[in-house]
């Protein structure tokens, strides 16, 4: 019977020996399912605040607009026992009559009454605390900005006076007026800054708008374009799923682009363009369209003082740079404004920017968006702003943009520099065969530009061979590295860039084709040469850490790679797609080298904005995510991240990583009996995929999915057969792998290959299958267990639960009552890591009143001698139970337990 498919629980319950007793106090309360989160968000704590703040004098929300600041206030106030709330809103139109904001409060006074502050006071003093009949007042003033004197002295008094709780709403305290400002800095009114949501609050707020998950692209692509501002954001995600850029499939909204621009956003945006004056709007304008443009630039287009006004307003932003570049402020989508303007006013304004700026002195940014500006108002596209433009759309990840830059110039005459830009966006979206046309096409390009720099030519070369090797289209991609060498030769400089480029070319070809061994031998000095381009210096890392890990010297490929993530956290010029394609790259080499934690922990630190990891998930973090908790056996954790991975690579698979997410699915849905409501997922044929890591992969998990408990001699000859071939490319990694799972199946000759096979490599798998394999050909329970908790320090569950449990069965046969403790410990620990059903928690909740009661008092420290007192029995008859109750809890004595359920409230379970 297989020990890697439906791992269960001893079914013996024989009581274990008591663990001594311990003075740590536990409650009932550890038996209660966690209905919250731990850690709470920002969003509560903001809550929090305010209410608090209620109970004084009150608070001021600031934030910017959009961000929730009316919405918190309404919760705050509802949330409040014993209040009432009465709410005033400032407006320009109100400001400019005294006491505006309030006249619906004071309708009843005569105009001489009004004359009067004090009788004005008085009056509604009275009326709102007649109103309140008793309870407490809450006054909510939303944009406290556009307050008259008179309006905020009267309400700033009724504060003082204790008659209200006062809650400020406003985007900008300082611009408020005076008296607010006087409460604030006394400390009457407690200050309430509320943030941006972050990434996880942002896909909450989305699935509740959408009715379903968003797939961590999706999230990622709308929490970048609304950065956590919650109005922003709610109609972001409306519009891309009127226009269909959110689709749903497998029960999750997958994005599939583009980014719509027109719906509820650009008519909120409208809204708020009608408070500007012609002179304000006709700047934001210019900016909406262009995007970005030199300070001075934009002076000779908008008057100094409309400029002066704007950034104090924080409508733009100004940053430092010789150039000062000039852009409206995030929030205001500038996208949606530019969406908004109709084709004749924005090729006028065209015509008017066209006099004034130099296209030839353009940053990247800006030259992406006066190019995508030409674009919508029919002008022809210049090509010194076409090449800046792709190469900035390029390294911002815009594959997209970057084909629109490119081909929109006249295919005849098209730049060798352009054609290239065009071939990486195409290669950044998976379509190699398309790339690889287009550089066809551009030979004679590439002939007739006999002044083409070297880099441009080699770029060519290089880019040519990789697409045709990728493709396989044919042509001989070596033979266009021959050509690159020579172009090499005839270069006289001594720069170490031309030449690394074209032997990491000559290494990619290598890795494609399983020849690691073979890789250039000057990649270890380019390395270590300071002189040497940084990203062709991290590449070369990652190629020597995957040659060192493909033979099996482990240790030495986990050192390059944290060499490589030490140089990316410090800062590293490099566009979006490499640092997608460094991601992959670093992610499955820590997988091969058995480091299934640090993988999860380099998915988490990728994935979240925060970090400096300087990688990039280019489809989420679902699948990564997924493929740890596949290799580990965590079946039901594995699903939760691979389902909506499955949903957006079906949709969006540049790496073509599709093959390897449906078969470590389908593995993972064998191993629960839990069924996908949009059907299981496929097992594809087998074929070769361009990275053969990445399709050695998909053929392991392709073996364990249609593996069969009844057949488990089959399934241990495929996993042979699987070893067997990869030990003969040279690729050790997946040949432990295979033998690993053939020999836990009971195969002894795949068992000794094992032990042969580790003792050619170093560092922790080495470790890990060698003890293995001792233990199972000599039937060393010690082994096991030493295998099984090396394997558990990597967060491989699997692996540490087969080798625990036939550690288990050993002993138990004929082994040390100690290594029979130690052996039924660890299997039980890696069987509560497999599934959240497996928990302590959940088992719990299938006990029966008593015996969930005699568990957890144990487990809190009364004796059996007490236990049996309290419950009328014997202290035989307690241990008898509690051995029981130990067995379905999956803990082998008081302590675990304990242990378990404190661990329980202070870390989430695995997944």
């Amino acid at each position: 019977m297989s020990m890697l498919r439906r791992p269960c629980p001893p079914t013996d319950n024989t009581a274990l020996p008591n663990s001594a007793t311990s003075d740590v106090s536990m409650t009932h309360a550890f038996a209660e399912r966690r209905a919250a989160p731990q850690a709470r968000t920002a969003r509560d704590a903001a809550l929090s605040a305010v209410l608090a703040a209620l109970d004084g004098q009150g608070a001021v929300i600031l934030g910017g607009p959009g961000i929730g600041k009316s919405t918190l206030a309404r919760e705050a106030v509802n949330a409040m026992p014993g209040g009432t709330a009465v709410h005033l809103r400032g407006s320009t139109v109100s400001a400019q009559t005294p006491y505006g904001a309030l006249a619906w409060l004071l309708s009843d006074l005569s105009a001489a009454e009004l004359e009067s502050p004090v009788l004005v006071l008085r009056a509604l003093e009275s009326k709102l605390l007649r109103q309140a009949a008793g309870r407490r007042i809450v006054l909510v003033v939303d944009n406290t900005e556009d307050m008259d004197d008179q309006a905020a002295l009267v309400t700033t008094q009724l504060c003082r006076r204790g008659t209200v709780s006062l809650l400020l709403i406003t985007g900008d305290l300082i611009r408020c007026h005076r008296e607010y400002v006087r409460l604030w800095m006394d400390g009457v009114l407690k200050r309430v800054d509320l943030s941006p949501l972050d990434v996880q609050q942002t896909a909450e707020l989305l699935a509740d708008t959408a009715g379903g998950p968003l797939t961590g692209l999706a999230q990622r692509v709308l929490w970048e374009r609304s950065r956590g501002n919650p109005l922003a954001a709610t109609l972001l995600c409306r519009d891309q799923i009127a226009a269909g850029s959110l689709v749903r499939r497998r029960g999750f909204w997958v994005w599939t682009g583009p980014l719509a621009h027109a719906g509820e956003l650009p008519e909120r945006v409208e809204t708020m363009l009608r408070r500007f004056s012609a002179e304000e709007r006709r700047a934001v304008e210019i900016l909406a369209l262009g995007r970005e443009l030199p300070l001075n630039t934009f002076l000779e287009l908008v008057p100094a003082r409309t400029v002066d006004a704007l950034e104090e307003g924080s409508v733009i932003t100004v940053s430092a740079g010789s150039e000062q570049p000039v852009r409206l402020a995030r929030h205001l989508q500038a996208p949606a404004i530019a969406a908004r303007i109709p084709y004749n006013r924005s090729r006028g304004l065209w015509s008017e920017l066209s006099r004034v700026v130099d296209f030839r002195s353009l940053t990247g940014s800006a030259a992406a968006g006066l190019a995508e500006w030409s674009l919508t108002c029919g002008v022809v596209l210049d090509p010194w702003v076409a090449l800046p433009a792709a190469q900035w759309a390029n390294h911002i990840g815009d594959s997209g943009a970057a084909l629109r830059f490119a081909q929109a110039l006249p295919a005849h005459g098209r730049p060798l520099a352009v054609i290239l830009e065009e071939a990486d966006a195409l290669r950044a979206e998976g379509q190699h065969a398309r790339a690889h046309r287009v550089l066809v096409t551009a030979g004679d390009t590439f002939a007739e530009e006999k002044d083409a720099s070297e880099e441009l030519r080699l770029r060519y070369l290089t880019s040519r061979a990789v697409t045709a090797a990728i493709s396989q289209s044919g042509e001989d991609p070596w033979t266009l590295l021959d050509q690159a060498d020579r172009v090499l030769e005839s270069d006289s400089g001594a720069r170490p860039g031309p030449a690394l480029q074209v032997n990491l070319a000559r290494a990619e070809l290598l890795m494609m084709e399983g020849r690691l061994a073979e890789l250039p031998v000057s990649l270890r000095d380019d390395f270590a040469d300071p002189a040497a381009p940084p990203v062709l210096q991290l590449w070369a890392g990652i190629r020597l850490a995957q040659q060192a890990a493909a033979v099996g010297r482990f240790a030495e490929a986990l050192t390059l790679a944290a060499a490589v993530r030490s140089r990316l956290r410090t800062g590293v010029s490099a566009g979006e797609r490499t640092r997608e394609c460094l991601f992959l790259a670093l992610f499955f080499l820590l997988v091969r080298c058995g480091e299934l934690g640090e993988a999860l922990a380099l998915t988490r630190s990728a994935a979240n904005p925060g970090t400096a990891s300087g990688l990039r998930l280019s489809t989420g973090a679902e699948l990564p995510t997924g493929l740890v908790h596949a290799y580990a056996g965590r079946g039901p954790a594995a699903l939760e991240s691979l389902r909506p991975a499955l949903a957006q690579l079906e949709c969006r698979d540049p790496d073509g990583l599709l093959p390897l997410a449906q078969a470590a699915a389908a593995y993972a849905e064998s191993l629960t009996a839990e069924p996908d409501s949009a059907g299981p997922a496929q097992i594809p044929g087998f074929h070769p995929l361009p990275d053969p890591v990445i399709g050695s992969a998909a053929h392991y998990f392709r073996i364990l999915a249609s593996a069969d408990e009844a057949r488990a001699g089959e399934t241990s000859a495929a996993l042979t057969s699987y070893a067997q071939q990869a030990l003969a490319a040279g690729n050790l990694p997946d040949g432990l792998l295979g033998l690993a799972g053939a020999s836990l199946r009971g195969d002894l000759q795949a068992a000794a290959d094992l032990g042969a096979a580790a003792a050619a490599a170093n560092g922790a798998p080495a470790s890990i299958y060698s003890a293995l394999s001792v233990g199972l050909l000599h039937n060393s329970a010690a082994s096991l267990i030493s295998a099984s908790r090396a394997a558990l320090r990597q967060q491989n569950a699997r692996l540490a639960h087969a080798a625990a449990q036939r550690a288990r069965v050993l002993a138990a046969d004929g082994g040390s009552r100690a290594e029979s403790r130690r052996a039924r410990h660890l299997e039980f620990q890696c069987f509560r890591l497999l599934s959240p059903e497996n928990s302590v928690e959940r088992a719990l909740t299938r006990l029966g009143n008593f015996e969930r009661e005699l568990a957890l008092r144990a487990a809190a420290g009364e004796t059996s001698v007490a236990l049996g007192e309290r419950f009328h029995l014997s202290a035989r008859t307690v241990d008898w139970h509690l051995g029981r109750v130990f067995g379905l809890l999956h803990v082998s004595g008081r302590n675990d337990l304990r242990d378990v359920l404190s661990a329980a409230h202070s870390n989430p379970l695995p997944g």
